[in-house]
């Protein structure tokens, strides 16, 4: 199991509570995969506000996972329940409601910086 399972599982709650949120959380996202071809996958299932693809600040590059917002919570409900465990791109992909809020950069160097001194930072470049 990935060593940041953990910190990623801290930014997910099982069910949105209150309001109408309709951001999704995205797991296994391979690192290839470009903002245009989730949006292409997601937009079957109803109309996308956002696609959002963090990067690692400091490498730039993407870190396995994504952030999908819905105009509608109904669309992302349905996306949740029809994508959650999919095969995408050879890999399985992990859905789950979005907990908050799309992090500033000054929030993920952060973040980053704590993982990297809990020995949590999984550094991909070897």
């Amino acid at each position: 199991e990935n060593r940041n399972t953990h910190s990623l599982l801290s930014n997910v709650d099982i069910m949105p509570s209150g309001g109408a949120r309709a951001s999704l959380f995205v797991r296994g996202v391979p690192f290839h995969i470009r903002r245009s071809q989730l949006e292409q996958v997601f937009a079957h299932h109803g109309e996308i506000r956002d696609v959002y693809i963090p990067l690692d600040y400091y490498t730039r590059e993407p870190r396995g996972f994504a952030y999908v917002e819905f105009e509608d919570e109904r669309d992302a409900r349905y996306a949740l329940k029809e994508l959650d465990g999919a095969r995408l791109w050879g890999q399985t992909i992990h859905i789950e409601w979005a907990k908050s809020d799309r992090k500033t950069p000054k929030e993920m160097r952060t973040q980053t910086q704590v993982e990297a001194m809990s020995g949590g930072y999984d550094d991909r470049r070897g």
